[in-house]
């Protein structure tokens, strides 16, 4: 019997963890991405976006590309597309 009361326990603990290494997965390919469109967009940042950039201002810097995104580096384009798809949102 004692079999049966740790059964749902147990069951609860492995879908807990899948969803976590799920969820670590995601955040890690998200990070990776975001770390590749900053090395693709950097010079594209530091022309199209010069006050942002020189503010360190994340969130500036990444709607003055998306606003620029014709103007941006080919690079630049296809990784900031990828943070956007990843994020769910839209240039």
């Amino acid at each position: 019997m004692p079999s049966r009361r740790f059964g749902p326990i147990l069951l609860c603990a492995v879908i807990a963890l899948a969803a976590g290494a799920v969820s670590t997965q995601v955040l890690g390919q998200t990070i990776a991405q975001r770390l590749a469109a900053r090395d693709a967009c950097m010079a594209s940042a530091k022309l199209l976006c010069p006050t942002q950039a020189a503010a360190r201002d994340r969130d500036g810097v990444k709607a003055c590309l998306v606003k620029n995104l014709d103007k941006v580096t080919p690079a630049c384009a296809t990784a900031l597309k990828a943070v956007l798809a990843a994020q769910g949102a839209k240039p």
